[in-house]
């Protein structure tokens, strides 16, 4: 459960900065992905299904960052979603709106998570134990996440890269 909490709230860090960008375009974004399925093959092509069904090969696509836990646990977040450009929106926008309103973390994140122009939790404060004790939230995001292609493939970096560190011992 500890890697969990570990991993929303590097979530949360990723989605804030994604967010509080002013050119990002969360409707185009999710339209886009929901148009252009793209996934990466062993050999670092992608191949992606046009709204015809139509499969093709993008050799010339340029090979992904190999990303790892050794960079730390931010940095290896940070790699996965420069890999997944866009992942991190689906799971971000539904956890923040579901952490933001008044029977959640509202009022225990309005400085921060929840502000006009979001921020980081401190660690540690009244906002990141609220936001690891919404586990609702969690698995709300988790669901649009499992219906997002970009998502998806940011979730499979995560986790074979080992960003998420065992930090209760491996359970």
């Amino acid at each position: 459960m500890r890697q969990i909490i570990v991993g929303v709230a590097a979530f949360v860090a990723i989605v804030i900065v994604a967010c509080s960008s002013s050119d990002t375009d969360l409707g185009a974004k999710a339209n886009a992905n929901a148009n252009a399925k793209v996934d990466a093959s062993a050999d670092g092509s992608t191949s992606s299904s046009d709204k015809s069904g139509l499969e093709t090969k993008d050799s010339s696509a340029p090979l992904p960052k190999t990303c790892s836990i050794a960079e730390g646990v931010d940095a290896c977040f940070e790699c996965c979603e420069a890999n997944h450009p866009g992942g991190a929106e689906a799971y971000g926008e539904t956890l923040r709106t579901c952490l933001c309103v008044a029977t959640a973390c509202a009022t225990q994140c309005a400085a921060s998570v929840c502000a006009a122009t979001p921020t980081d939790p401190v660690e540690g404060d009244e906002c990141s134990a609220c936001i690891n004790d919404a586990v609702e939230c969690e698995a709300k995001a988790e669901a649009a996440c499992d219906a997002n292609a970009a998502c998806v493939a940011l979730t499979k970096c995560v986790e074979v890269s080992g960003c998420e560190p065992a930090v209760d011992g491996g359970t």
